[in-house]
């Protein structure tokens, strides 16, 4: 079982015992906690190239060009808690007494071209020619995906995907980035969102919309790497 697993397990067993404590004032007075029908949606787009010039005549040029767009929008609302733990200073997101998880339906469509120019006939042979090639399976493919939200620091969350273990659903179309969704900032800028905590526990505001962005940008000599997501958390409370 994964750490993350477990903290998730542990929270949750801690959210059970807090609502089975919540019928004594004294429980009532140590923690917080709000409740809302949530749903999310977004995109996320990729652009990487690679173009190679020859150094000599028997050095060939290469270019190389993927894209891919992924839309994601949930399948349905899920319930969304938040809860303030006594004494903690972060707070912890659930779909009740379990981990929460967004199932959504994305739609994934990929380009990919590549092409070799040819060397000097004087250039030693390479081993000889391509037989058997696969055809290319790019194009639009429809498949599950699950996510997540959390805190990552104050009044901010970020999305995330609720495993790595997520298989690309193309095998002849180069790499994408499926399911990425811009984890960290070393490039470029995170996709978190504001999601303050006076809002969230403010019983007068029936609806929130949170919309967080990010990218990320890699430019080498003959590479370019680009990746860039829109995302909502739509919020609703409930009683």
């Amino acid at each position: 079982m994964s750490i993350k697993s477990q903290l998730v397990i542990a929270a949750a067993l801690a959210i059970a015992l807090l609502a089975y404590a919540a019928s004594a004032a004294q429980a009532a007075d140590e923690y917080r906690q709000a409740k809302f029908k949530a749903e999310v949606k977004g995109v996320q787009t990729y652009l990487g190239e690679y173009h190679h010039s020859p150094f000599d005549s028997c050095d060939p040029a290469i270019d190389s060009v993927t894209n891919e767009k992924i839309k994601f929008k949930s399948k349905k609302s899920v319930p969304f808690w938040v809860t303030e733990l006594p004494e903690s200073k972060t707070l912890v997101l659930s779909s009740g007494q379990r981990a929460l998880k967004f199932p959504t339906m994305a739609s994934v469509t990929r380009s990919h071209s590549y092409s070799a120019g040819s060397v000097a006939p004087t250039c030693p042979d390479n081993g000889g020619g391509v037989n058997n090639v696969t055809e290319p399976d790019c194009g639009t493919k429809k498949v599950p995906l699950a996510l997540s939200v959390d805190y990552y620091k104050a009044n901010h969350v970020e999305l995330q995907p609720e495993s790595n273990n997520v298989e690309d659903p193309f095998e002849m179309c180069g790499s994408g980035k499926f399911p990425y969704l811009l984890n960290g900032d070393k490039f470029g800028k995170r996709q978190d969102a504001e999601l303050p905590v006076d809002e969230v526990f403010d019983t007068k505001i029936g609806k929130l919309i949170t919309i967080g962005s990010g990218n990320e940008g890699i430019v080498g000599p003959e590479t370019i790497d680009e990746t860039k997501i829109r995302w909502e958390l739509s919020l609703t409370r409930v009683k």
